[in-house]
């Protein structure tokens, strides 16, 4: 069996929220100050910092994530776009 067949998929959605949480909780940002289109480098936050939250998501959602997505596609909606693309999240 495939991890994916022995456990549910997170969606997008869930993802989103989680990612847009943590984000603005690090950064201590208010949710109208936090744009999940903006790039990371916008934010300050660097590959270190990239790295620790893909660990921590991937443990908070039960997935698996590649680091190099956190680099390739830098904001929230392409890491999410990419993370939808690969399967790793639903689309819905």
């Amino acid at each position: 069996m495939t991890p994916a067949a022995t456990k549910s998929v997170p969606s997008r959605a869930e993802a989103s929220s989680w990612m847009n949480s943590y984000i603005q909780s690090a950064l201590d940002l208010r949710p109208e100050d936090f744009s999940p289109d903006a790039s990371f480098d916008s934010y300050g936050l660097d590959s270190a910092e990239l790295v620790i939250m893909a660990g921590i998501m991937e443990e908070q959602l039960n997935i698996e994530i590649e680091p190099e997505i956190m680099f390739e596609t830098p904001s929230v909606t392409g890491v999410l776009d990419g993370l939808v693309a690969r399967g790793v999240l639903r689309a819905a």
